[in-house]
């Protein structure tokens, strides 16, 4: 989309060398895209609502700048760049707004799951582990601490993807994932007292398999 929208710009700064009767708006359209570019730039990196906002605040007034000039621009050859711009800004903002869509669904399940459920888990076998030790299951205890650190270490994982984005990190939350899936079958048979196991079965509540991306998007 970014690439789409720097050929936009070029498409306008062919307008612009055309007649001065149409170069106010050529200029208008390249001051629009511009805007648009930076707040659309600005969102993808920091996620700042205040950014989307300005965003579709620029995006309008660009789309009113081409109404405009479709009604000013008469030259047979710059009616044609006109629709060719039209056409690539029209895909630049489907392509944008998929993106905030996007944007928006892993906030979504990064404030409603994964900030919720991580330390709901870890708190869970905490208790667990304490009953176990207060009650002398020194092999419980070591299970749930197994456990708890493989929890741990997924937390930190998925929460360096979610920054940097490196694959890396999904690789290393897998086979965390799969450490913290052996501690529990471990402690399955183990754990016979009721109060303990409710802990454990709570601690263990899985919304689904890990995510496993195969590439990077931005």
């Amino acid at each position: 989309a970014i690439v789409r929208l720097t050929e936009v710009g070029d498409t306008v700064a062919e307008v612009t060398d055309n007649l001065a009767l149409d170069r106010q708006l050529g200029n208008d359209m390249v001051t629009d895209i511009l805007l648009v570019r930076f707040y659309a730039n600005k969102y993808t990196s920091a996620q700042v609502p205040a950014f989307l906002d300005r965003y579709r605040t620029e995006m309008t007034t660009l789309e009113e700048t081409l109404t405009r000039a479709d009604t000013e621009i008469t030259n047979p050859e710059r009616v044609a760049l006109l629709k060719e711009i039209q056409t690539d800004t029209g895909a630049y903002k489907a392509a944008f707004e998929e993106v905030a869509a996007l944007i928006d669904a892993r906030v979504t399940i990064q404030t409603d799951v994964l900030d919720v459920q991580g330390p709901l888990g870890e708190a869970k076998l905490a208790e667990l582990r304490l009953s176990a030790f207060e009650a002398g299951q020194l092999e419980v205890v070591d299970y749930a601490g197994d456990a708890q650190a493989a929890l741990i270490l997924m937390r930190l994982n998925a929460y360096k993807y979610l920054v940097d984005g490196d694959l890396q990190y999904v690789a290393k939350f897998q086979e965390r994932y799969t450490q913290f899936q052996t501690a529990f079958e471990n402690l399955e048979p183990i754990v016979l007292d009721p109060v303990q196991h409710a802990l454990l079965d709570e601690a263990r509540r899985d919304p689904g398999p890990p995510y496993r991306p195969t590439h990077r998007k931005h």
